[in-house]
């Protein structure tokens, strides 16, 4: 199934399928780190989740460019929120436009916009719904002439994301969950699933066929288990282009009881949902633009909640047809009593019902998936050495046009995130599977 030889594996991060070009060791004098936050349902200081971004990839990067002779390179960076300065703006300014111009406002604020044009490398690392922000951000500030990848030898700019909504939000989160969330943001979440929405065609479509034309190299980097955004969004299963390059996040938890033979093959023999995922990524990294994603997200968490809440109400109701009785007592100590004995019953009976145990396990083993990828150091490692290692890429692929230089155009497949319910939408999992056994690579 996989052969090691061809994946480049970090502690955490997998990019199974990926040819491995060799680094660039050409000197970089500036290295400008942009960090952009996810969305933030209230009012709070936003963009210190952003300050964490840039000092995790400063130091990541620090120590990457001094291992390879590069002491001398100066890094820069620079938290973005793009919610407002003040108490109760995050409230007001949380979808996609208006974030990208309280950005621009943040950086015409301090001067930065000057030293981006100054940096060889502009490296934007984003989170979530600030995924989509830093892409329309970049093309923004290509267009102003702030950035210049589409000047062969002068700018690199990366965006990493870490399991970005490209496609929008599981469908339960995303607006419809909690009558609470139902605010404008959220809706654009929901509506980035739907090619056809307008979020979609105005500020996603347009923002990444550009800056795929003009020389952005994006790494998405999905997060296993991610209760918040499913595999097909945070890799942006949907879009096909030579300078996209796709990861997996996979947490140690996950494979500890098989390390050995995870790491030699990249298999878990009991967790058939991560070998798909690996799959996915390895089929994208090689090239094939094939609907298979779609048919291994995971379960929403919603759905995960509901499960473990309906097998909890049917043990509280066994508790309580079998608890002792406590009748002939006074009123106070028969309601103690009758407390007792019920959450004495009830407790063994959780303890002894395996579903539940079992969903309340993977609840809180899961809780944190969406947001523990930006902890992890080898995920920033992996997003700055792919960079390294297509450094002259947009040089040796670009297409000269009237004076100016371009890469060949993304394609769309709009069928993406479609919810598999046909017996059509199944033939197109046989035909993906296919595909990929026709395609001849040993590995798949």
């Amino acid at each position: 199934f996989m052969s090691v030889e061809r994946v480049q594996q970090q502690r955490t991060v997998y990019a199974p399928g990926l040819e491995v070009g060799k680094e660039s060791n050409e000197f970089i004098n500036v290295v400008h780190i942009l960090a952009i936050h996810g969305w933030s349902v209230g009012d709070s200081a936003a963009v210190e989740v952003s300050t964490q971004f840039s000092t995790k990839a400063r130091d990541t990067i620090r120590e990457m460019l001094d291992e390879r002779g590069m002491q001398g390179t100066t890094l820069k960076t620079t938290p973005l929120s793009g919610c407002g300065p003040l108490p109760g703006d995050i409230e007001n300014r949380q979808t996609i436009g208006d974030r990208v111009l309280g950005c621009l406002e943040e950086l015409k604020a301090d001067g930065t916009i000057e030293e981006l044009r100054k940096a060889d490398v502009v490296f934007v690392v984003s989170h979530s719904q600030g995924s989509v922000v830093g892409m329309v951000l970049v093309g923004t500030l290509i267009d102003a002439g702030a950035l210049q990848p589409q000047v062969p030898g002068v700018q690199r700019v990366c965006i990493m994301s870490m399991a970005g909504v490209f496609h929008g939000t599981h469908d339960k989160i995303a607006g419809n969950f909690l009558p609470s969330f139902w605010r404008e943001a959220s809706m654009e979440l929901k509506l980035l699933r739907d090619p056809s929405s307008e979020i979609f065609r105005t500020y996603f479509l347009p923002a990444v066929t550009d800056i795929l034309k003009k020389g952005v190299l994006i790494v998405p980097i999905s997060s296993y288990n991610d209760r918040v955004v499913n595999i097909c969004s945070s890799l942006m299963d949907g879009v096909d282009h030579k300078n996209i390059v796709r990861a997996l996040f996979v947490h140690p938890r996950y494979v500890e009881s098989v390390k050995e033979e995870w790491h030699q093959r990249l298999i878990h023999p009991d967790d058939i949902l991560l070998c798909l995922w690996i799959l996915v990524v390895q089929m994208r990294n090689e090239g094939l633009f094939v609907d298979l994603a779609r048919f291994c997200t995971n379960i929403q968490i919603a759905d995960q909640a509901g499960a473990t809440l309906s097998e909890a109400g049917k043990v509280a109701v066994q508790s309580f047809l079998e608890m002792p009785s406590t009748s002939g007592e006074t009123i106070l100590t028969s309601t103690l009593a009758a407390a007792t004995s019920f959450a004495f019953t009830f407790g063994k009976k959780a303890v002894e019902n395996k579903e539940l145990m079992g969903n309340t396990r993977r609840m809180a083993r899961d809780s944190d998936a969406h947001s523990v990828i930006h902890q992890d150091p080898d995920v920033y490692r992996f997003g700055f050495s792919t960079l390294l290692s297509r450094f002259s890429y947009f040089e040796e692929h670009a297409r000269e046009r009237d004076g100016t230089h371009e890469l060949p155009s993304a394609t769309l497949r709009p069928s993406f995130n479609i919810e598999p319910e046909t017996e059509e939408d199944w033939l197109v999992l046989h035909q993906s599977l296919d595909a990929i056994n026709a395609a001849g690579s040993e590995s798949l």
